[in-house]
């Protein structure tokens, strides 16, 4: 009786969080139909530089290998999973992403790894929560940098960029602490916890044990250190993208349409954006993203919008076509994955 309550109730939580995701997305879509001048995205959009996007998929390539690299010291030594597995792994979860709800590419990363080596899918997945620890301290310490070089941010701005340094710092404190002093963090945790209800208290005692448990592999011959200096890549190749996408559509004329700084606030703010619900692929937050990252340097919501779409369009096709040719060729179909993303 108590499974049946908890599989209605889980079967509930999955169709309220598709519907806020289609929500917002529905929201923003409308939004952006009445906020914006189509003629001149249209203008935007037939005047761009279509071919520069040959050298960019070579840069996305590379940043999509710096990951699996990344991702390999974040697995436990018993096994060295071959690169190219998990480059696959990556690449079709983010074409999970892109068709299917509920962010599902994050489940189908571990689906794929326990499919093609010995590492069980929990341990893929903690890997998988582990890197987006990093990921998120990273991204939180570019908004910080990023709004001192925006022109005319206001105060409350700035002190909130402080407070997200304090929290990115905190992120990897915790992370270094798990990792080269696991007992230490475990009792940070225990004491951590105390300070909530009861009911929660043995779930979040549970995950955070877990992921010190999984964090552990990271104290092994210095693998913290290269985790590091590869999140650093990550993320400068990331900021490299966005760069080079404002040299691919036509941008108006403005002297920050080729700013550094712009292609910083893309992929900073585009990366919180699409961390919020939204519809399969993050239609909606990602050009909610790109039109705010380009008002910040007083750029008009039509520039932002044609970015956008362009961008976004390009990357639905790269991700669907590398989708399509690993399920011809990798053993796995989409129902596969649409099972993998249910049970997880």
């Amino acid at each position: 009786m108590a499974s049946s309550f908890s599989v209605a109730n889980s079967k509930n939580s999955k169709l309220l969080s598709t519907l806020l995701g289609l929500g917002v997305s529905l929201g923003l879509v409308v939004w952006m139909y009445f906020a914006i001048e189509w003629g001149e995205v249209g203008t935007q959009l037939a005047n761009s530089h279509y071919w520069l996007l040959i050298p960019v998929s070579f840069v996305m390539i590379g940043h999509y290998i710096l990951r699996a690299l990344r991702w390999r010291y974040l697995l436990p030594h018993t096994e060295r999973v071959p690169l190219r597995v998990l480059f696959d792994g990556i690449m079709v979860g983010n074409f999970a992403n892109y068709i299917l709800p509920l962010r599902a590419g994050e489940f189908i990363r571990p689906f794929i790894l326990s499919r093609e080596s010995s590492h069980s899918f929990s341990t893929g997945l903690v890997s998988v929560v582990i890197e987006r620890f990093f990921d998120l301290a990273t991204v939180l310490l570019s908004f910080a940098v990023m709004v001192f070089f925006i022109p005319e941010v206001p105060p409350i701005v700035q002190q909130g960029a402080s407070a997200l340094t304090v929290v990115a710092g905190a992120l990897l404190v915790f992370m270094l602490v798990g990792t080269l002093m696991p007992k230490t963090a475990e009792r940070w945790i225990d004491f951590g916890i105390d300070f909530l209800p009861a009911k929660f208290r043995p779930g979040i005692k549970k995950f955070c044990h877990d992921f010190i448990e999984g964090a552990a592999v990271l104290g092994e011959k210095g693998r913290i250190w290269k985790v590091l200096a590869l999140t650093a890549a990550v993320w400068l190749s990331s900021y490299l993208i966005m760069y080079l996408y404002l040299f691919v559509y036509a941008a108006p004329d403005h002297p920050a349409a080729h700013s550094l700084w712009l292609a910083l606030a893309l992929g900073v703010v585009v990366a919180l954006a699409v961390a919020a619900p939204s519809a399969p692929g993050f239609i909606g937050v990602y050009q909610a993203g790109c039109i705010a990252s380009f008002a910040l340097f007083g750029i008009s919501k039509e520039a932002g919008a044609a970015f956008a779409i362009l961008t976004h369009v390009y990357q639905y096709l790269f991700f669907c076509l590398y989708g399509i040719y690993y399920l011809l060729h990798g053993n796995v179909s989409l129902a596969d994955l649409r099972g993998a993303a249910a049970r997880s």
